[in-house]
C-alpha cells in the first residue's frame, strides 16, 4: 500500500498590529519643542495683551492687511490669539494654558513617563476655571482680569444664589482644591502651628550658665581699688622678666588705670563761595557806583493839558440837518427792502455818537388801535 503524503499545515505567523498613534522618538523630540516654543510666544502675546490691547481693538478686523502693525509683542497674531483667550476667555487666569502646553512639551522633549501628565491637565483646567470665576466675582469693574467666561458665570450664578452663594461656591472649591491637591488638613495646620511656636519660643529662651565649670587660672582677674592686676602665665614670661621669683607659679603685674581725657571738638564753618555773576556785580559797583534809575528822568515834564482838545465845553453840541435827513433817507430805504415800514424816527444827538430811535408801522398802528378802543 501506497504511504499518503502527510500534509504539513503551515505554522501560524504571529502578527502584531502597529500602533497608528503611535510616535516616534524624532518626532516627540520636534513636537515637544515647538510646544514649548510656542507656549512661550502665547505667554508673551498674553502679558502683553493688558498693555496694548486698547490700541490693538481696531486692529482684529485687519489681519490680513500687511500695512497695519499693532502693538504685541507678536503683532497682529499675538493681538488675535490674546485676545481669543483672554478677552473672550478666561482672563488672567489664561496664563495657565501656556504652563500646561510647556509642561507637555517638556515631557514629550525629554521622552518623560506621561503617566501623571493628564492629571495636571485636568487640576490645571480646575484652577483656570476657578481663577476665572473668582476674579471676575472680585474684580467685576476689571473685565479684563476674569475675562468673557469669568463675568458670564458670575451673572449666571448671582442670578440663581446671589453674591453670598457665589462667595460661598468660591470657598468650597479652595477647600476642596487645597484638601484634595495639598492633603491640608486641620490636625496637619495645627501640627504646623505648634511647631512654630515651639521654634519661636527656642529661638528666644535665653542660654543657660554652667555654674559649676571653674574658672580657668590664666583667665581670672583680680581686682584692687588703686589698680587692675592681670595675672599671667608664668611658663611664657617667666623667663623674660629677671626680677620675679621663679618658683612661682604664676606672678602678678599691675597695670595703672589710663585717666581718660576730654577731646575738644573743633567745629569748622563752611564759607560758601560767591557765584561768578554776585562777583560781577559787586565788582561793577565798586567801579561805578550804585545806578538810580531816576537820574536821566531828571528833566522829564509832565505834558500840557493844553494838549487834549476841548468838546463841549464852549460851543455845545452842533446839529447837521443835511446828515441827519441823509441818514434817516438811508435807514427808511434799507428798511423798504424788507418790507418794513417806518411809522416814527427819533434821532438822539451827542457829543460823538447819534443815536435813531424806529417805530415800525404794524407797531404802531396797533397801538393806536388800543389806545382808541380804551
Amino acid at each position: 500500500m501506497a504511504k499518503k503524503a502527510s500534509k504539513s499545515k503551515p505554522k501560524a505567523t504571529s502578527t502584531k498590529k502597529k500602533n497608528p498613534f503611535r510616535i516616534s522618538k524624532q518626532n516627540k523630540i520636534i513636537l515637544g519643542s515647538l510646544l514649548i516654543l510656542f507656549s512661550i510666544a502665547l505667554f508673551f502675546s498674553f502679558v502683553s495683551f493688558y498693555f496694548t490691547w486698547e490700541h490693538d481693538q481696531s486692529l482684529l478686523t485687519e489681519f490680513k492687511n500687511r500695512n497695519e502693525e499693532a502693538k504685541n509683542l507678536l503683532n497682529k497674531f499675538g493681538a488675535s490669539i490674546s485676545h481669543f483667550f483672554v478677552y473672550k476667555g478666561f482672563g488672567i487666569a489664561s496664563l495657565i494654558i501656556p504652563f500646561l502646553l510647556c509642561l507637555t512639551g517638556i515631557y514629550m522633549f525629554l521622552g518623560l513617563n506621561k503617566k501623571g501628565l493628564v492629571k495636571k491637565w485636568i487640576w490645571g483646567l480646575l484652577f483656570l476655571i476657578w481663577f476665572s470665576i473668582a476674579f471676575g466675582f472680585f474684580a467685576a469693574e476689571s473685565p479684563l482680569l476674569g475675562g468673557l467666561v469669568g463675568y458670564e458665570m458670575n451673572d449666571f450664578l448671582q442670578d440663581y444664589t446671589g453674591k453670598i452663594g457665589v462667595l460661598l461656591l468660591l470657598v468650597f472649591g479652595l477647600v476642596f482644591i487645597l484638601v484634595r491637591l495639598f492633603n491640608l488638613t486641620p490636625e496637619g495646620i495645627a501640627e504646623y502651628v505648634r511647631s512654630k511656636k515651639s521654634e519661636l519660643s527656642a529661638d528666644f529662651k535665653p542660654s543657660k550658665k554652667d555654674s559649676d565649670t571653674e574658672p580657668n587660672e590664666e583667665d581670672t582677674l583680680t581686682s584692687s581699688e588703686d589698680e587692675d592686676q592681670v595675672i599671667i602665665d608664668t611658663y611664657t614670661h617667666k623667663e623674660e622678666i629677671p626680677h620675679l621669683d621663679k618658683e612661682d607659679d604664676d606672678f602678678k603685674v599691675s597695670v595703672p588705670k589710663e585717666e581718660e581725657e576730654e577731646l575738644a571738638m573743633e567745629v569748622e564753618q563752611i564759607v560758601e563761595e560767591p557765584e561768578e555773576i554776585d562777583v560781577l556785580a559787586s565788582k561793577l559797583v565798586d567801579d561805578f557806583g550804585e545806578f538810580d534809575p531816576t537820574l536821566e528822568l531828571g528833566n522829564y515834564k509832565f505834558p500840557n493839558i493844553d494838549l487834549l482838545d476841548a468838546h463841549g465845553v464852549t460851543g455845545g453840541i452842533t446839529i447837521n440837518q443835511e446828515e441827519l435827513e441823509e441818514n434817516k433817507d438811508k435807514i427808511v430805504e434799507t428798511l423798504k427792502n424788507y418790507k418794513i415800514g417806518i411809522a416814527q424816527i427819533k434821532a438822539t444827538i451827542g457829543p460823538t455818537v447819534t443815536l435813531y430811535e424806529i417805530v415800525p408801522r404794524c407797531r404802531y398802528t396797533n397801538f393806536q388801535n388800543k389806545e382808541l378802543r380804551g
